[in-house]
């Protein structure tokens, strides 16, 4: 009986995921045909964005950390590991072992560095629900990772 009740749970969590990822996905800019790229369209963009509030300013973000900030977003990061990457994002409430707080290297189980976070993108994390993310392409799983690392430098 648990078998059957863990897939109905599995897949209820997966539906829950998507949907919340499908929710915010519009408001952010690479979702909206804005090139990460063109530092003014993007900042345009984010002007209206009240989930920029209490993160980084868009304009003191680089393009790169702007594109980056927008593929977190549109994969899904953001809903398991919080705007401020925490671990706090509202699929995560719930999930065991929990979202991994991205602003204390320790929690990490593949390493923190750069490479390390790409590495982990691309393959995920066995034994948790931290799935492998194969489709994103190298150099945005890059300019995620490095949003990330700018996250934990600038966390108050």
């Amino acid at each position: 009986m648990r078998t059957p009740l863990l897939t109905i749970f599995s897949g209820l969590s997966v539906i829950a995921l998507l949907a919340a990822c499908g929710a915010d996905v519009e408001q952010y800019p690479a979702a909206n045909g804005i090139n990460p790229g063109d530092k003014a369209a993007v900042q345009n963009a984010a002007a209206g964005d009240s989930q920029n509030a209490g993160v980084t300013e868009t304009a003191a973000l680089s393009p790169e950390l702007i594109k980056g900030r927008s593929l977190y977003r549109a994969n899904g990061c953001e809903v398991c590991h919080g705007v401020q990457g925490k671990g706090d994002g509202p699929a995560g409430t719930g999930m065991v072992p929990p979202p991994r707080n991205l602003l204390e290297v320790s929690s990490y189980k593949q390493g923190a560095s750069e490479a390390q976070i790409v590495q982990t993108l691309y393959t995920g994390v066995p034994g948790t629900l931290m799935n492998a993310y194969r489709h994103i392409k190298e150099p945005d799983r890059v300019a995620i990772a490095r949003y990330i690392l700018h996250l934990r430098e600038t966390a108050e």
